[in-house]
């Protein structure tokens, strides 16, 4: 298996940047045949999701039109309030 650590520019809470820039990453990480990329915790800024936020769905979008599985940190809302969490799509 090859892995990959997605080292590319964050854009804080500009989540539609940082979806592109993960999208290129996805795209580079295809055709290089990776077999899963990790990004940073912060990479998406500090914003909150939740598993039925549209960010949360856009995510694992990226996931099944790229087939490339990532791993990346973030802030999950849920009904036991806010926590950190690193999710594998």
């Amino acid at each position: 298996m090859k892995y990959a650590l997605g080292l590319i520019e964050s854009y804080g809470n500009e989540f539609d940047k940082n979806l592109v820039a993960l999208e290129k990453a996805l795209m580079k990480a295809q055709e290089q045949r990776v077999d899963l990329v990790l990004f940073g915790e912060k990479f998406l800024g500090e914003i909150e999701l939740s598993e039925n936020s549209t960010g949360f769905f856009q995510l694992r979008m990226l996931a099944t039109n790229y087939d490339t599985p990532f791993g990346i940190g973030f802030t999950l809302l849920d009904n036991e309030g806010t926590h950190n969490a690193y999710g594998v799509f």
